[in-house]
Order: C-alpha cells, then sequence, then structure tokens
C-alpha cells in the first residue's frame, strides 16, 4: 500500500524521542493515560529496534505497528505482508501482555478497526499518527449554544473561547478555526481545553470527528 512505502533506515533505528506535541495527542489532555501509554510505547520502540537488527528478513514485511489511542486498553496491531509467518513475532511480544493483532496491508481500509485507527493510530515505528502519515489532519467539529445563558455569561464565554483586545482565547490556544457561528474545528490534542470552557459556563455542544486534509 502507498501508506506504508517503507522507509527501512526509520524501521532499523526508530526514534526514540516523544515530542510535546505527541504527548498531548497520545493522552488527550488525560494525564492518568501518560505513564501506562509512553511507558509502552517506549518499551516497545526499543524492543523493536532490537528485534529488526536480530531478524533483517522483518523489515521488508513488518510494515508498521500501530497502537489504538482511542482505547482505554493497549491494542497493538501489526500491520504486515500477505503470506508472513507471525509464529517469530508473535512471540517477540508475548511477554508483553498486550493484546496484539496482524492485520495484512492489502485488508486494513476493509478491517472493522480502520475507523479506529485512522482516527487514533498511532505508528510506534513512524512516531506519527496514521491520519499525519496519509496527510490528514485529526481534527474535532464542535457545535454549541449560548441561547441558555445570560447576556453576562454569554459576554464572558465568547471572551474566553475568542479572546479580547489582541489577547488570544482558548480557541487560538488550541489553534482552533471559527467554522460559522457557533461552530469551531479544533486539533484532537485541543479537546480537553475546549471541553473545559464549554462546562464551565454550561455551554450545550455536540462533537464529530473530522479528517482534515492538509
Amino acid at each position: 500500500m502507498l501508506i506504508y512505502k517503507q522507509e527501512t533506515e526509520n524501521y532499523l533505528y526508530p526514534c526514540l524521542s516523544i515530542n510535546i506535541h505527541i504527548v498531548d495527542m497520545l493522552t488527550n489532555g488525560d494525564c492518568s493515560m501518560t505513564t501506562n501509554f509512553l511507558s509502552s510505547i517506549i518499551k516497545i520502540r526499543k524492543k523493536l529496534r532490537i528485534f529488526l537488527k536480530s531478524n533483517p528478513n522483518f523489515r521488508q514485511v513488518l510494515l508498521d505497528v500501530l497502537v489504538d489511542t482511542n482505547s482505554e486498553t493497549l491494542n497493538v496491531y501489526c500491520i504486515i505482508k500477505r503470506d508472513t509467518d507471525v509464529s517469530l513475532l508473535s512471540s517477540f511480544f508475548s511477554d508483553d501482555r498486550l493484546n496484539v493483532k496482524f492485520i495484512h496491508a492489502e485488508d486494513l481500509l476493509k478491517s472493522s478497526t480502520f475507523k479506529n485507527l485512522i482516527s487514533g493510530g498511532y505508528s510506534i515505528l513512524k512516531s506519527k499518527f496514521l491520519s499525519d502519515i496519509i496527510g490528514y489532519s485529526n481534527s474535532i467539529i464542535f457545535n454549541y449554544t449560548i441561547s441558555g445563558l445570560s447576556q453576562t455569561d454569554k459576554t464572558k464565554f465568547v471572551y474566553a473561547l475568542y479572546g479580547r483586545n489582541k489577547r488570544p482565547g482558548v480557541l487560538a490556544d488550541v489553534k482552533g478555526k471559527k467554522i460559522e457561528n457557533s461552530v469551531v474545528v479544533i486539533p484532537r490534542n485541543g479537546k480537553s481545553k475546549i471541553k473545559e470552557i464549554f462546562d464551565k459556563f454550561g455551554v450545550k455542544y455536540s462533537e464529530i470527528d473530522a479528517l482534515l486534509k492538509r
């Protein structure tokens, strides 16, 4: 698949650092998830580096390893070429008590897990989200109403969301955009901050996951 055009050097020497942006995306603003996801991802990445050095043939058949960050449990998906013997790779993961599944690259789009992976699948080998790999931004569209608020709270909410007197509001802080009146779109990592403002003022809202072309 075009998505997984192989870059041998990246697979053999995967990056061992995760920047702040990735931390925010992985945890979605939830600090309680940080230790579980980040420590596990770093551990798997380090082990994969050793595994690929010891088993160079797998550089051609193991196309990616994705973690579903939408799940409360650590679900790992190995994207492989068809007719690959996965017994050695399966034993590699066996001591980590992970829920590991193997998906042929050709079947990924038809997979029942593709929806979760496209919105929250993080590539351990590439240190990117799947959405970023295929050129899309993982976003959320919020539609809200302030009709039930007092005029004072309406004004305070608008200032908090959009800013005032050249002072940026929360929307600018999370690099979001106003689409039209009462509709904003934000990167996924800004979700908790936007919800905090809505909840603070008792604003009713709905949300839709969206992939936006970069």
